[in-house]
């Protein structure tokens, strides 16, 4: 069969690579998810075991970005010297690993170092994860793709959520255990089973599919190559990509998006147990109803903004939600229903803007360069994570209320929106990424 012939049939095609690699990438990141912020529900119990404040447990909370701040770059050159699927293997079982002898942490400083360790070796995860998806699918069904991996997020709090609560109450003192260590044990398993089978599940790319016909294949990267225009045959050097101010700008974007999807990460047990939520089990329950409406939303958002081809209003409407929801959360008090509408509200707002915001960086980068543009981001970007950790922690025990970090996300997302709309305007410069000369 001919390209020509097979472009009439593209969305069974599409349909059976996204039903191929969709499912176990989605499953991948929601394992991610859950390790990243199992912390935030092992709090319910383990402040005391290690006498640590809430300043304190920021801190812990944010050593994971500080990790993954140093070794997004190291990580995804790791990419261009073994390939997308050994690095995916390689990273997950490391951060199973590590997310297991997390449970063994008996001071303050081994925490926040095995911490430090997760974050470095799961730091490429995602970026490598944006960067393989280029690779399948064009620029007409990105927007989906990513969106639905990056709601993936969404459903490990569905799923973890209730999970975690469970664990914590019915392992609370399980032999010579605690809860909040069965809770590592248990939920740092899957990534290294996951790791193993991503060495056979996954290919570095379609011609290396052996589940598509070499014609299939063909097509696939030449209607990318297509969809992204001539920039897409492009080479530029990771200083070719370093010297482009419009790359930090996306960064910055980034960076604003990581702070607040970080405080949802790490408060939202702590905001729903102030609004009177008393057990560590009712609290998952409420994450999950909290994760089941984020996903819904951020979906829909993401079918329309692709329906559309527009980025940019999509991407504001659910920073502007979000934003609404932290300043608001102040004046929730302990109302239990204002309190999870509010989050429902603003977790559905961020996760629309990530999922929607790495089809923008990922079309103006060249095929190449992008995997050096999305280091660069999610580098800086990562350190919002960090801050927003840290700070809200600090801000917290001088003011006995998350409310002040909440409406300091708040301006720095309104911060992120007004970049995007800069970075978005057509480049001031002539010489821009897509007109760099090929690399020898």
């Amino acid at each position: 069969m001919t390209s020509a012939g097979l472009s009439a049939s593209a969305s069974p095609i599409y349909r059976r690579v996204a039903w191929r690699l969709i499912p176990f990438l989605f499953i991948c990141y929601v394992v991610n998810f859950v390790d990243r912020v199992n912390i935030s529900f092992a709090k319910l119990q383990f402040l005391q075991s290690l006498h640590l404040t809430e300043a304190d447990y920021g801190l812990a909370a944010g050593m994971l970005f500080l990790g993954y701040t140093a070794f997004v770059i190291p990580g995804m050159k790791l990419v261009g010297w073994i390939g997308a699927r050994r690095t995916m293997a390689t990273i997950m079982t490391i951060w199973g690993l590590c997310t297991i002898v997390l449970a063994f942490a008996s001071s303050q400083r081994e925490f926040y170092l095995v911490r430090f360790l997760i974050g470095a070796s799961e730091a490429a995860f995602a970026p490598c994860v944006i960067l393989y998806l280029t690779y399948w699918f064009p620029q007409r069904l990105r927007g989906q793709m990513m969106s639905l991996f990056e709601i993936s997020p969404t459903l490990a709090g569905i799923i973890g959520g209730p999970l975690a609560g469970w664990i914590l109450q019915r392992f609370g003192r399980t032999g010579t255990l605690e809860g909040w260590q069965w809770l590592f044990l248990l939920e740092g398993a899957p990534a290294v089973v996951l790791g193993v089978m991503a060495w056979w599940w996954l290919t570095d790319g379609p011609r290396q599919a052996r589940w598509l016909s070499e014609q299939e294949a063909r097509f696939i990267e030449d209607d990318i190559r297509r969809s992204v225009g001539n920039t897409a045959h492009r080479n530029a050097s990771f200083r070719d990509v370093a010297m482009d101010p419009r790359v930090y700008g996306y960064a910055f974007v980034y960076f604003a998006i990581f702070w607040c999807l970080n405080i949802f990460g790490t408060w939202t047990p702590t905001l729903l147990r102030e609004a009177g939520v008393a057990t560590p089990l009712e609290i998952g329950v409420y994450s999950s109803l909290i994760a089941i409406v984020s996903a819904l939303g951020a979906y829909l958002m993401s079918r329309s903004s692709d329906h559309r081809l527009e980025r940019f209003w999509h991407i504001t409407a659910g920073a502007l939600l979000t934003v609404v929801a932290f300043l608001s959360l102040r004046y929730a008090g302990g109302n239990t229903p204002a309190t999870v509408a509010l989050l429902c509200i603003g977790s559905a707002g961020i996760f629309t803007a990530l999922s929607l915001f790495w089809t923008t960086p990922t079309t103006y980068l060249s095929e190449h360069a992008a995997r050096h543009g999305i280091a660069i981001m999610a580098t800086l970007g990562s350190i919002g994570g960090f801050l927003s950790a840290t700070l809200s922690g600090w801000l917290k025990v001088q003011t006995g209320s998350l409310s002040a970090g909440n409406e300091l996300a708040a301006c720095v997302l309104v911060a992120g929106i007004v970049v995007l709309r800069m970075v978005l305007r057509p480049p001031m410069r002539r010489e821009t990424l897509a007109n760099l000369p090929l690399e020898e």
